[in-house]
């Protein structure tokens, strides 16, 4: 009975195993070809260092243990430099008994280098915790669009800054996005959707979110774009 217990085990486990393998494979595939219909470079591992790169100017980027970045995609967007790549981090929990158990954490994020200094600035959908915050007084920016300030969430090291950033046609734009996060560090720009990693699909329009946050910039803000 024990033999066919620990044969039964292994079996199950090799399933598993390989059915990560061909979603890690398939996953693989995708980045790779949406790297090609972008006219940039893929990378299965990190080249670059981006998780110890990054982390100094985006907070969530610091979160757990063992981070590191995978499944890079490297190049231009729009004729900013771009590195879009999904990110990995550790956390641990006890049981009573003092057992450990590891949470492994994978999430997508494109980081864009642009020509303006935005300083610290977070804007993403409002939660209940928020409006929490702010009933006991730690609010955050309110604009003049009701409809904006209900839906997200905005920080600003400098708040004059986020009302020029965020103008009547920034916000038009960003009532039409839904679940989309923008975390800005002087001219680097960290954008995602969701709580995990992102499709292809949300990959591409967040792509495409992206680059119009940063084309709705003032121009004066923007002053080595062309007109």
């Amino acid at each position: 009975m024990e033999i066919l217990l620990v044969v039964g085990f292994l079996v199950v486990f090799g399933v598993v195993a390989y059915l990560a393998h061909l979603a890690k494979k398939k996953r693989q595939d995708a980045f790779r070809a949406l790297a090609q219909r972008l006219g940039c470079r893929y990378y299965a591992n990190d080249p670059f260092g981006l998780s110890a790169r990054y982390e100094g100017n985006f907070p969530t980027l610091q979160q757990g243990s063992r981070r590191y970045a995978y499944n890079v995609v490297e190049g231009q967007l729009d004729g900013r430099r771009m590195h879009l790549f999904d990110h990995h981090h550790e956390t641990y929990t006890r049981n009573s008994k003092g057992h450990k158990t590891t949470h492994h954490h994978h999430r997508t994020f494109v980081c864009l280098e642009h020509d303006a200094d935005l300083g610290r600035l977070e804007v993403r959908p409002e939660h209940f915790l928020d409006k929490v915050g702010g009933f006991f007084g730690f609010d955050d920016i309110d604009f003049e669009s009701e409809e904006f300030s209900r839906k997200y969430h905005v920080k600003a090291a400098d708040r004059k800054l986020a009302y020029d950033v965020f103008h009547p046609k920034m916000i038009e734009f960003f009532l039409r996005l839904g679940d989309f996060k923008v975390t800005t560090s002087r001219n680097l720009g960290l954008f995602r959707r969701g709580s995990t990693t992102m499709s292809i699909q949300q990959i591409e329009q967040t792509l495409l979110d992206a680059d119009g946050f940063l084309d709705r910039l003032p121009r004066y803000l923007r002053k080595d774009r062309p007109a």
